[in-house]
């Protein structure tokens, strides 16, 4: 089958697009041809911008020589924040094109611009647009039941079609570092005898990792570690002053970190694979792939019920809502050390 995947890529410093790589790969391994259109920083077969106005029609250009077209999406790729009307036109135009190309048009939603659980807002013109481009679209995919639910709720879908489906969000991931824990933790000069807790990735508000800090500093567990590494993706300046709170935060004790650097996919996996718990504590979230990669890497997670976290993480993994619950978990981990090795896969 020949595919047209349509998503930010590598080299680009993105999950999605280290997400997406991670597909092509296994696409084309199972026999399909795969071109990529990413925008122009990344190294897809096909580069453009498609950001804003009606822009997303430039892929008709393409779209007409594939028998499917998968559109990673979240609206920071393709609406632009700051104009009503431009984003209509960006609405009009996906809906033009899945009337055009529907039958071939599939998409995988990793995250909208509401927040799950949170109440819908009043009915719009666009979202009866959007709704209808998502109505005449060959397949809709999610990572979770949760997503998918409150999905259909939003744009009022029928959940009874068999269109809008959930698919695991870690199908396509391999391994990325063959290293095991004592080597890992030797190249990244981290103590063996520590139990480290792990928030990694890149660093936004809604990520919660301060959350992680606080609850190692109410702790007391003078054996236990908690590191925060990634990099602010985009430099918003929210974001920005997000990451001077978790340098000042980690500053105030000796057991905490904060390694801000851009965390390559293999080194990515390396990080996880010296952890003891990789911790996921999002405000709000739709889908983790940290969360996929460390049950792949046999890593234990501590998770935040946001989103459809809950549906990713393996059955006994500890969940919390409040700082409190968390601080709880790792005061709780730390006070029964013979449970960790074997709970954290070694």
């Amino acid at each position: 089958m020949n595919l047209l995947i349509v998503s930010s890529y590598p080299p680009m410093a993105c999950g999605i697009g280290a997400y997406t790589e991670q597909q092509v790969v296994a696409l084309r391994k199972a026999g399909h041809t795969v071109d990529v259109f990413s925008p122009t920083e990344g190294d897809g077969d096909f580069t453009g911008n498609l950001f804003g106005g009606f822009r997303f029609v430039r892929l008709w250009k393409y779209m007409w020589a594939y028998n499917r077209v998968i559109v990673h999406f979240t609206p920071s790729f393709f609406f632009r924040a700051d104009s009503a009307i431009n984003r209509l036109r960006t609405s009009a135009a996906m809906l033009l094109t899945s009337v055009l190309f529907g039958r071939r048009l599939e998409f995988i939603i990793h995250e909208t611009e509401y927040v799950i659980g949170e109440a819908k807002t009043p009915r719009s013109s666009r979202r009866w647009i959007d709704r209808m481009a998502w109505r005449l679209s060959s397949r809709i995919l999610f990572h979770s039941n949760r997503e998918r639910e409150a999905f259909l709720d939003y744009y009022s879908l029928s959940p009874s079609e068999s269109r809008y489906r959930v698919v695991d969000h870690a199908r396509h991931f391999v391994p990325l570092c063959s290293l095991d824990r004592t080597e890992a933790r030797r190249r990244l000069r981290i103590p063996p005898d520590k139990t480290l807790f792990l928030c990694v990735g890149f660093v936004q508000p809604h990520k919660g990792f301060d959350r992680l800090i606080r609850a190692i500093s109410g702790a007391a567990a003078p054996d236990a570690l908690g590191y925060v590494v990634g990099s602010v993706r985009i430099a918003w300046e929210d974001a920005i002053e997000y990451a001077r709170q978790l340098h000042e935060l980690s500053a105030l004790d000796s057991r905490c970190k904060f390694i801000e650097e851009f965390v390559t996919p293999e080194c990515f996996d390396m990080w996880i694979i010296a952890s003891d718990y990789v911790v996921a504590p999002y405000e709000n979230i739709w889908s983790s792939s940290v969360a996929g990669r460390a049950v792949m890497l046999g890593r234990a997670v501590i998770a935040s019920r946001a989103g459809g976290l809950v549906e990713q993480v393996p059955q006994g993994s500890r969940l919390f809502e409040t700082d409190d619950e968390l601080c709880e978990i790792i005061r709780e981990i730390m006070d029964r050390p013979a449970l960790t090795q074997s709970e954290a896969g070694q």
